[in-house]
């Protein structure tokens, strides 16, 4: 509902915004704040939103299928009348219906996660879930596996609609630095590409260590999302990384299977704090320096037997730190930071566009991320904008193909809404 985006709840930035603006600006700010809550509250009760019906108490109003993503995962013991500690929570009928109906529902979405009137969970991020199996006392909570498997099923369907995720194997730390949000995100997003990878490396990731080693993961229809993840977050790691090892083990699993071509990996998803002083790609090729060198060799080393080697996505999920592990204009390599699974739309594309990828530097990947034709709009604002100023002191203008063009020219007419479009954008 767009009332419900355009008013948030009062807490949130934009509602204090909202607040302080307009026709409450000379009222009192406690008395706007009254006046902004009323609204929602209006607002909320005409949508019916979950909130509503728990706070009457009407839990036979409620309907499973219709409760936003995070609500439900924020709600789902409420909604289950239980306690965090899964014990009843109240003796009513009427939740211990809504209990069973939510129960129900779970498990039929964790088997088709594609229908309809299931389950929602694909507007949360993979790493809360992972979050709730990770503690010493956590149980399987049916709530949660449907909604991985809602987050899978939208894995496949974006993949599908960009051409296609390129099959990669992935290489998750686990090490000591990477507690938290990090840790989480490494084990959510390994196990999401590795479950969709065509054999032998269905099912397996990569340890972050000295001498990288394969770590299979639990396979078959009975095994639970909390069981996945106590077993990744239980790989080893330890020692400097040695990239060159991993992507050697890689090759030589390729050779000792016969893999056709057609299913080696096409990328080795590294998901990492980036907090490796001496991660290196092989003894001789320490160093930024020595990445090139390396790559090179293992390069050659494919090529003499029939492959092509990966590219190497060095995947940041700490963001906060300074290690770059390689150049700007290395090839065959690529930087990102982030932790949503929107970001592998980055390398989803034709076959054409991934050969491009995979031989590409960190910086154009950077600009074909930036170059996207979702930000023309604002390209066409910025080019209106600068048309409007004095051209005295005015930075070059960028035109569509990167080259210079003429400081403080104006955009044509036809850009005009589309740089109207731009300012929403922005």
């Amino acid at each position: 509902a767009l009332a419900y985006e355009l008013f948030p709840y009062e807490g949130e930035a934009a509602a204090a915004a909202a607040a302080a603006g307009g026709e409450w600006a000379a009222e009192s700010k406690g008395d706007a704040k009254r006046k902004y809550r009323h609204l929602v509250a209006a607002l909320n009760a005409q949508l019916r939103t979950v909130e509503v019906a728990m706070s009457a108490r009407d839990w036979e109003g409620v309907d499973p299928s219709c409760v936003p993503s995070r609500a439900m995962y924020i709600y789902r013991n409420a909604l289950r009348n239980m306690t965090k500690e899964g014990a009843p929570r109240s003796e009513e009928p009427a939740r211990a219906e809504l209990a069973a109906r939510v129960e129900a529902l779970a498990e039929a979405t964790r088997k088709d996660p594609t229908a309809k009137k299931g389950l929602k969970g694909a507007q949360l991020f993979p790493y809360e879930i992972v979050r709730n199996y990770l503690g010493y006392n956590s149980a399987e909570d049916a709530v949660l596996e449907a909604q991985w498997a809602v987050q899978e099923n939208a894995l496949r369907e974006l993949s599908a609609s960009r051409g296609g995720l390129p099959p990669g194997v992935c290489l998750c730390d686990v090490s000591g630095s990477m507690s938290g949000v990090p840790m989480e995100n490494s084990i959510a997003l390994g196990l999401l590409l590795s479950k969709h990878l065509p054999e032998p490396w269905a099912g397996r990731v990569l340890t972050f260590e000295s001498t990288p080693q394969w770590h299979a993961l639990p396979r078959g229809e009975g095994v639970s999302v909390r069981e996945l993840v106590r077993n990744l977050a239980g790989a080893p790691w330890g020692g400097s990384t040695d990239f060159g090892a991993a992507l050697d083990l890689i090759l030589d699993t390729a050779v000792e299977h016969n893999v056709p071509a057609a299913d080696m990996p096409q990328v080795l998803y590294v998901f990492t704090d980036m907090q490796f002083d001496q991660a290196h790609m092989g003894p001789r090729d320490r160093g930024l320096g020595g990445f090139d060198t390396a790559a090179k060799r293992l390069a050659r080393k494919y090529e003499l037997a029939g492959y092509e080697a990966p590219h190497v996505l060095f995947w940041n999920l700490r963001a906060n730190t300074t290690a770059f592990a390689a150049e700007a204009d290395t090839p065959h390599a690529s930087l990102l930071s982030g932790f949503s699974p929107a970001l592998f739309k980055a390398f989803m594309a034709g076959p054409e566009e991934l050969k491009k990828f995979r031989e590409a530097t960190p910086y154009e990947v950077l600009r074909k991320l930036l170059d996207d034709e979702r930000y023309d709009p604002v390209r066409a604002l910025v080019r209106r904008l600068k048309g409007s100023g004095s051209a005295e002191g005015a930075e070059p203008d960028i035109a569509e193909d990167g080259a210079a063009g003429a400081a403080g020219a104006a955009a044509p007419p036809e850009a005009a809404a589309e740089a109207e479009e731009g300012w929403e954008k922005l």
